[in-house]
């Protein structure tokens, strides 16, 4: 047995302890190799140390090629790529579709997805569905995008009800009966729709006498026997607006312009005490909130609140008064977060609020702060997304979006025509649609990738079926006819 000198002893613990000192130094190195690994940090020759960011590319259709600054990858949507940060020009491709181009900045650490990519057909074939001698005098399309009604026919008081998820199918003529129209001298008037049911079968019409008074009548597109002429029922006086409450078939808000009061009715009879009084204008949500503004004080200035489940009051802020009182409202849910718009057309302005009844108790004194003003000069349309992810703010060709995920606002003018009467209409949850020049165009919520469609007479809107691949436009015929043209927009 060899026995160690007490010299030596010491000579081999500190050999020990370097080598357990270095190699808890080399385990520390790699823990933090990984972790800076996992947290997407790679060397870049140019670059240097940099952060790389997950991205997702998904496309309607998927299997389309994708060129990163230029060159062409190996993967086709849909799929993910580990980028370093920075900025990328990306193009997406796919044979006999419009390109889709986006330059985008990837952020180290972050994941980003552009899944909602939509490649349209660079020549998209169309058919005849049907024709008609006269235009259309309107258009309705339902809540869930398969029924699209129409009246051909100014003096006739009849209704073309058409299934757009089969274009196939043949159109369904449906009259309304005369127990329940309104005449004057043997004329009823005109015509107008109001709103669908969430039952996607009754819609309320509002019919305008000679004389200008009105009528709402409930119409059942399957039995239409079942239809019922409202303001009788209720035995309403002729300064009653209706609207449906909770989008129920056979519950309303009847809004009373000259005492201006807001009372629910459903059935035959109406609630005796107002929900609200003393307002100009409302948006309701569901059954339990309605955003309101007050009637202008001599200043020329309202107030706008929100009455919650009926009896709670809530105090938003003040607004300059429209003289016609056109205001823009609207509030829903995204993600769990309330978002609110309020606007008057006679001010600059569109307010966003975020939870704005959140820590805050009924009949509160003090204004409720919006989370964005933005600026937009004659603000007339206001709607949410198909997902109500996005905001649009329009005022004729300019654009104001709000990205309620991201907390983005995007600014654009997209550059075509539109007038100050036109609304650009949500596609899906990130595609705008207007008509303009007699052409169907359709564009990202950023104004990016605007693709032209088919062709459109410029005075009505296009339409889309449930799944979005079809779109429906009203076009000029040979012999002085009208057509409802389809166009396929997934070949």
């Amino acid at each position: 047995m060899e026995f160690l000198t007490p010299k030596e002893k010491r000579k081999k613990t500190t050999q020990l302890f370097i080598g357990y000192g270095l190699m808890a130094i080399l385990i520390g190195l790699a823990a933090l190799i990984l972790i800076f690994v996992a947290e997407g940090y790679g060397y870049d020759p140019n670059k240097g140390v940099n952060q790389s960011g997950l991205v997702f590319f998904n496309s309607n259709p998927s299997g389309a090629n994708i060129y990163l600054n230029g060159p062409l990858q190996n993967n086709q949507t849909n799929t993910k790529f580990t980028l370093l940060s920075g900025s990328y020009n990306v193009s997406i491709q796919k044979q006999n579709y419009v390109d889709w181009n986006k330059n985008i900045n990837v952020v180290g650490g972050t994941v980003a997805y552009y899944d909602y990519i939509r490649l349209f057909p660079k020549n998209i074939p169309t058919s005849l569905v049907s024709t008609f001698a006269t235009p259309p005098v309107w258009e309705s399309q339902s809540p869930n995008n398969q029924w699209l009604v129409m009246q051909q026919n100014s003096q006739q008081p009849n209704i073309t009800i058409l299934d757009i998820s089969n274009p196939k199918n043949n159109p369904k003529v449906i009259s309304i009966p005369q127990n329940i129209l309104g005449t004057e001298d043997a004329n009823f008037g005109t015509l107008s729709p109001v709103g669908w049911a969430d039952d996607n079968d009754h819609l309320l019409l509002l019919q305008t006498l000679p004389s200008g008074k009105k009528e709402y009548l409930s119409i059942d597109k399957n039995n239409v026997s079942n239809s019922i002429n409202v303001s009788t029922a209720l035995s309403l006086p002729d300064s009653a607006v209706i609207t449906l409450f909770n989008n129920k078939y056979n519950q309303y808000l009847v809004f009373d312009q000259t005492a201006r009061t807001l009372k629910i009715a459903s059935g035959n009879s109406v609630q005796a005490t107002p929900l609200l009084s003393n307002i100009v204008a409302f948006k309701s949500y569901a059954d339990n909130l309605i955003l309101y503004v007050s009637a202008p004080d001599t200043q020329g200035i309202s107030q706008v609140g929100v009455l919650s489940d009926q009896k709670d009051h809530f105090r938003l802020q003040s607004i300059i008064a429209d003289p016609n009182a056109h205001y823009l409202l609207d509030l829903t849910q995204y993600s769990g977060n309330w978002y609110y718009v309020v606007a008057s057309t006679a001010q600059s302005k569109v307010f966003i609020y975020n939870n704005p009844l959140n820590n805050v108790s009924p009949d509160n004194s003090q204004v409720i702060v919006p989370q964005l003003a933005v600026q937009l000069s004659n603000p007339n349309y206001s709607s949410f997304s198909t997902s109500a992810r996005y905001i649009s703010m329009q005022s004729g060709n300019n654009f104001v979006v709000f990205d309620a995920e991201l907390d983005h606002v995007y600014r654009f003018n997209i550059g075509i025509p539109i007038p100050l009467s036109v609304e650009a209409k949500w596609m899906d949850p990130s595609h705008l649609s207007v008509v303009s020049e007699g052409i169907e165009r359709v564009f990202e919520f950023d104004g990016s990738n605007m693709v032209n469609l088919t062709k459109s007479d410029d005075a009505y809107r296009a339409y889309f079926n449930g799944a979005n691949n079809y779109v429906y436009t009203i076009t000029d015929q040979p012999n002085a006819k009208f057509g409802l043209q389809s166009g396929k927009l997934v070949l």
